[in-house]
């Protein structure tokens, strides 16, 4: 028997009934998702697979009616290795992209990783048009043990559909994989015999029976099933398609199920963008979360992307930032319009000055854009009172932007929510160097006159400031050369650190010259 992978058609549970229902085009899905073995007493193998199916099934992404998933750098918790499956649905006609990767460690450990796609189809042209569907795949495989479950293994169906008959609607990626597998296949073909060396296959080698085709009426529909795996078994075995499967048609008459992406984005930003706790407190802070879209945004919320050690909440407000709607529940957004938000951070345990990044979602949007000192939060926790400054960066133009028209000028506000300490205040252009030099001073709220030092310095500024304390700040900012117009990444960050270091507090502006 030749070598060969454990087939792609058994891997998601896909068995051809050969009955003729079929089912109207309204549904797609993806799946990536991680699988593995223990070897320690069974040789694995293909035919053990079969029939002993030792297969112990790791955690998965997408879904029903989902675009994407993706599963990356998964360490097997028992020591056996890594994976990695991403799939989308990309393009005009929204072709299932596969990518899988698969990385054993363990001499008696067999890791697996499968990415697998479903999009349905309506053709658009002449009746009797034969349509073909070319495929492609480069990739290697190390193969350090000779096992016959190393390797990638490449499967692609085309299926008739019926819109004369209808199955009840699926509420799951399985129930639609078991409704299209009672539906008659076309054409399809697999590779599985990809187990050592330099993988190229595809249409454009001398390879046969890789260019799928099916011929079609007006209005005809039809499925793609494709799935990819990628499974290694032994000390330094490796399996890597992650540079892509790819498939393409030769028409552009076909209207696929996916919906497309409505027009609808959200952008999201913070106040304030840092806070400074002792232990047993909770740092809060506000959102707002704009649907900049033309359709109502749907299941709005927020989450923390960054992994710190503290609890998280979040909760609607009105427009005076007090409490609506109930905790940690989303919301829609109507298009134009806005959310605000309180969010919350309780740390558990100490936490080192960190920007945490926070997903801003809508279940029908991409996340919000990040961008540090903009919709972050420099969270600091420490076990013992610390000064907490909550600083407000303002702009003359009142947009968090200052033009460089020679020098240009913004004011910082801040009061300290925690207690008394001497703090340095200093600022910088992060990450990124930009073209200016900034000069600052303390300023007397009531006028906005420099007091330390009366004369704008471009050192760092020393201050004492006292819990409950309102001290305000002046910042002039300077440029030698142009600063293109870039929010996310041009920007000057004032810092308050304590005397060990320790940053208590921080805003943010976006510059650019006119």
């Amino acid at each position: 028997m030749k070598r060969r992978v454990i087939s792609s058609i058994a891997a998601i549970g896909f068995f051809w009934a050969g009955q003729t229902q079929a089912v109207t085009l309204t549904e797609w899905g993806v799946s990536a998702s991680a699988s593995s073995a223990d070897c320690t007493l069974l040789i694995c193998s293909k035919q053990d697979f079969l029939s002993t199916n030792p297969i112990i099934d790791g955690p998965s992404d997408g879904g029903l009616n989902q675009t994407s998933a993706e599963l990356l750098d998964y360490v097997n918790p028992e020591g056996r290795g890594t994976v990695s499956a991403s799939i989308a649905l990309q393009g005009g006609l929204s072709i299932p992209i596969l990518k899988a990767r698969a990385e054993s460690v363990d001499a008696n450990g067999w890791v697996s990783a499968l990415a697998m796609g479903i999009q349905g189809y309506q053709f658009t042209g002449s009746d009797g048009t034969t349509i073909s569907l070319d495929s492609a795949l480069t990739g290697s495989v190390t193969n350090t043990s000779g096992s016959d479950v190393t390797g990638l293994s490449v499967g692609v169906w085309l299926i008739m559909g019926d819109p004369a008959v209808v199955f009840p609607t699926a509420t799951s990626l399985s129930d639609l994989v078991l409704q299209i597998a009672v539906m008659p296949i076309v054409d399809s073909f697999t590779w599985e015999d990809l187990s050592t060396g330099v993988v190229d296959r595809g249409t454009t080698t001398t390879d046969t029976g890789d260019q799928l085709e099916i011929t079609l009426n007006n209005g005809d529909e039809f499925y793609v099933l494709a799935a990819l795996t990628a499974a290694a078994d032994g000390t330094g075995a490796v399996a890597d398609a992650f540079s892509t499967f790819e498939m393409g048609f030769n028409t552009t008459e076909l209207v696929p199920a996916v919906v497309p992406a409505p027009d609808t984005t959200v952008v999201a930003a913070t106040l304030p963008t840092s806070r400074s706790v002792q232990l047993g407190s909770t740092a809060t802070a506000f959102a707002t979360l704009i649907n900049a879209g033309s359709v109502t945004a749907t299941d709005c919320s927020i989450a923390a992307l960054t992994s710190v050690q503290a609890d998280f909440a979040y909760q609607t407000t009105d427009a005076a930032n007090a409490l609506v709607g109930t905790a940690n529940t989303p919301v829609d957004i109507a298009a134009g319009g806005s959310q605000s938000y309180v969010f919350a951070f309780t740390p558990t345990a100490p936490i080192s000055p960190a920007d945490v990044q926070l997903t801003f979602d809508c279940a029908n949007t991409d996340p919000a854009p990040v961008t540090v000192g903009l919709n972050t939060l420099l969270l600091v926790a420490d076990s013992g009172p610390v000064p907490d400054i909550v600083a407000l960066g303002a702009t003359l133009s009142g947009d968090g932007i200052v033009d460089l028209a020679g020098t240009g000028v913004f004011s910082v506000a801040t009061v300290n929510v925690g207690v008394a300490g001497t703090l340095t205040v200093s600022a910088d252009t992060g990450n990124v160097s930009l073209p200016v030099s900034v000069a600052m001073c303390e300023t007397e709220p009531a006028t906005g006159v420099c007091i330390n030092p009366t004369v704008p310095t471009s050192a760092p500024v020393t201050t004492s400031i006292d819990a409950g304390a309102t001290p305000t700040f002046a910042f002039f900012v300077t440029s030698t050369a142009s600063v293109p117009f870039d929010p996310a990444n041009n920007r000057v960050f004032v810092r308050f650190e304590d005397t060990g270091g320790v940053t208590r507090g921080a805003t943010s502006v976006a510059v650019r010259t006119l």
